[in-house]
């Protein structure tokens, strides 16, 4: 992630009621990070456009 907002989903049109979505993470590691625990904030949006 690049820490600025990422579009996962995009959709143009009627749902057709609900719409399941699945989204996985990774954690890539190099090597030079620091040890001990991450946190991390995951928020979703949902907009109805006119």
């Amino acid at each position: 992630m690049t820490g600025t907002p990422q579009m996962v989903f995009s959709n143009v049109g009627p749902s057709g009621g609900w719409l399941p979505l699945n989204i996985e993470f990774a954690l890539d590691l190099t090597g030079a990070e620091a040890g001990g625990s991450y946190l991390f904030d995951v928020a979703f949006t949902a907009l109805v456009l006119p």
